[in-house]
């Protein structure tokens, strides 16, 4: 298991919406691509 935090710096009336901030740094990854690399790391 792991643990790990995300401090974002705020200041009163800066209206962050996190639900969309973390929508932005979510990214799509073709299956494909993820399954070359899996096969690349098997040991």
């Amino acid at each position: 298991p792991h643990f790990h935090l995300h401090i974002i710096p705020r200041r009163e009336g800066d209206e962050i919406n996190l639900a969309s901030w973390w929508r932005s740094k979510v990214k799509e990854v073709d299956k494909e691509k993820l399954k070359e690399l899996a096969e690349k790391l098997k040991i």
